[in-house]
């Protein structure tokens, strides 16, 4: 099943928001992370995945003497990232619409490549880690950043990240994501060829980016809540939490991002 199918199931306009959301939430800690692995400004850069480019616009704004080339394969995400960095085009970027199983970009040309939240979509990782290893140069570097469901993170109170699990639990099985692609990213990029391995994990905290952020801030009419209540309260007692300013602020999320790096041998 492709991507897009996404949208059958949460709608575009949700998952436009959801990928928006994810692109900023914790960006600090994890560009600060990425700097610890060998980002430096002044590097070309490839975005695989760039979706909406918002993730891109972070790396141009906070790396204003690089270059980065934003590879996406679904079209419309594509479109709105056209239209949103409309003014870095034809200056320091470079828009490819493409797949990373095949992308087209010459070989041995990017110093820095970044993916992220891709491959757990990827029905063959490996042959998108073996066209990241062609793409970059020799001494180059490559961060993929995805998650794990077996360390993906935990809440308060904890029927929160209960019931988004299992709600994630029904996308996966019907979009045929593979949300235990964190545990296998290092080997793959080991059996690749890559060394200098490296695994990081960056956290994302509510109290530091803000539980609306994650939670959103839709508020659920009380007469929807009593209606839900009859046939699932505890799914009803998470929309009301949701939708309380004052109960929603005292609530606690943690997630992780996993990050594993490797470079391209010189010789």
């Amino acid at each position: 099943m492709s991507y897009n199918s996404i949208y059958d199931i949460v709608g575009f306009n949700n998952e436009v928001n959801r990928l928006e959301t994810q692109a900023k939430l914790g960006w600090k800690k994890e560009f600060r992370t990425l700097k610890w692995l060998g980002l430096k400004d002044g590097m070309r850069i490839l975005d695989v995945g760039s979706g909406t480019g918002a993730y891109t616009e972070l790396l141009l704004e906070n790396l204003p003497h690089s270059s980065v080339t934003a590879l996406e394969v679904d079209k419309k995400l594509f479109d709105i990232s056209k239209d949103r960095l409309s003014d870095y085009e034809g200056n320091r970027l470079n828009l490819k619409f493409g797949s990373i199983k095949n992308s087209g970009l010459k070989e041995n040309s990017y110093d820095f490549v970044v993916c992220r939240f891709v491959f757990q979509h990827l029905e063959n990782p490996m042959d998108a880690t073996r066209e990241i290893y062609k793409l970059l140069k020799p001494g180059g570097i490559v961060a993929i950043i995805d998650s794990d469901r077996g360390m993906y993170g935990v809440s308060d109170p904890d029927m929160l990240f209960k019931s988004g699990r299992g709600f994630i639990s029904q996308i996966e099985k019907r979009a045929g994501w593979n949300r235990e692609i964190g545990r296998k990213l290092l080997k793959m990029l080991k059996y690749t060829g890559f060394e200098q391995l490296d695994f990081e994990a960056v956290t994302v905290h509510s109290d530091l980016v803000g539980i609306k952020n994650i939670l959103g801030d839709n508020k659920v009419p009380p007469e929807i809540i009593k209606m839900v209540s009859r046939s699932n309260p505890r799914l009803a007692k998470i929309m009301r939490i949701c939708s309380d300013s004052s109960q929603r602020e005292k609530c606690t999320i943690i997630f992780l991002n996993l990050i594993a790096k490797g470079e391209k041998p010189i010789n």
